[in-house]
């Protein structure tokens, strides 16, 4: 799976690609398709190293997605895949993420998946 990864502090010219391991999800976890996701000024602040929550080098950035559930973990208990979503959680800038099932938030189906990540 590619996802975009920052492995040292600095401006937006340290976001690189790299390869990892598609993700199951967990318990309580959804995997989710990433269709859209944001890079925001708290990312920027996160790469440069001067953001409130310091993520540990090496990283995936992101706050927030748009994409369709595919698959569902031990516990998950309302009927989800396939299902369109967008949530604010982190490290999304990547093809597939697995989510927490409790901050899912629906998308409406006249929205497509990039405008759901503008402000």
């Amino acid at each position: 799976m590619k996802a975009i990864v920052i492995r040292e502090n600095g401006g937006l010219d340290v976001l690189q690609c790299g390869e990892f391991a598609e993700p199951s999800p967990g318990p309580g976890e959804l995997k989710v398709r990433v269709a859209a996701a944001g890079c925001n000024f708290a990312d920027t602040l996160m790469a440069k190293g001067t953001y409130q929550d310091r993520p540990e080098l090496p990283f995936v950035p992101g706050l927030e997605l748009a994409g369709e559930v595919v698959e569902v973990g031990e516990g998950v208990t309302i009927a989800m895949v396939p299902s369109r979503n967008m949530r604010f959680v982190m490290k999304l800038i990547r093809r597939w993420s697995p989510m927490p099932w409790k901050i899912f938030r629906p998308l409406p189906f006249q929205l497509s998946m990039a405008p759901a990540m503008s402000p």
